[in-house]
């Protein structure tokens, strides 16, 4: 009888508790639209909501500043992908020190370009679905990242 008598007190308090949390918890956001391609136009938006005078170098290619440097924003893969790279021009490099990047950083890759300059690149990848947001969050850590490899390359 006592067993009953403890149920009988504990369910309507976690029921009253539960039902408190819930109205307590902050309403989701807006709901942003899911993209599995991103256009010209659409990247174009971004880029310029974000504050960056780009150029267009051609279709799906983009030119801007990120820390000072110039960076290609590249639109592939039937606009389901896109890449940015920028390259450290003249600048002295070792493999080993490229290799202790690649090793050591997630969410980019770093190597010597045709020229023998160290690059840094990164790719997002849209198939599965991404937002707005989503790209505009890469190219931010893509800038983090820029600066963090120009003080590796060069410590």
């Amino acid at each position: 009888m006592r067993i009953v008598q403890r149920w009988g007190l504990v369910l309507p308090v976690a029921m009253a508790l539960s039902t408190a949390a819930i109205s307590a918890t902050p309403s989701v956001a807006a709901a942003q639209e899911v993209l599995t391609t991103v256009s010209d136009t659409r990247i174009e938006s971004i880029l310029g909501g974000m504050g960056f005078d780009y150029t267009k170098v051609k279709d799906g290619t983009y030119k801007f500043e990120l820390n000072g440097y110039k960076v290609l924003l590249i639109l592939e893969n039937s606009n389901t992908d896109a890449q940015l790279y920028f390259a450290l021009g003249d600048v002295q490099t070792t493999m080993a020190k490229m290799n202790e990047w690649n090793k050591s950083k997630r969410f980019s890759r770093a190597y010597m370009d045709n020229d023998g300059n160290p690059a840094l690149e990164s790719d997002i990848n849209f198939d599965g679905g991404v937002t707005e947001e989503n790209i505009k969050t890469f190219v931010k850590l893509y800038r983090t990242l820029m600066k963090s490899f120009v003080e590796h390359i060069q410590s």
